[in-house]
């Protein structure tokens, strides 16, 4: 299973979710980005898990793959955001920190 896209989709979903303002105390709790730069690199993690998915699995199934991975991705995080909302947007540093190594290495 390529964990890569999976990992830096809920990262940048993560960071959208940071961005977007709604859980405001819950993002106050954690000032490593401002909303503006947690935006950008949103965007940049959801681009680069797009390249991931389109570099792993060719053009026609790497679309299908990016959609499906960046969806279950989307449902972890809100199911985390539900019950643990703090915990939930700090783990995208820790899961691009895996997506690196796991894509190097071709898992």
């Amino acid at each position: 299973m390529p964990l890569e896209t999976l990992l830096l989709g809920y990262a940048a979903l993560a960071n959208l979710a940071r961005a977007s303002g709604r859980p405001q105390r819950v993002a106050d709790a954690i000032p490593l980005l401002r909303p503006v730069h947690a935006k950008i690199a949103g965007i940049a993690l959801a681009l680069l898990s797009l390249v991931a998915s389109f570099w792993r699995f060719g053009a026609y199934q790497g679309l299908v793959a990016w959609l499906g991975l960046t969806s279950l991705a989307g449902v972890a995080l809100v199911l985390l955001l539900s019950r643990w909302p703090v915990a939930a947007l700090r783990l995208w540093l820790p899961a691009m920190a895996l997506a690196v190594p796991i894509d190097l290495v071709g898992f």
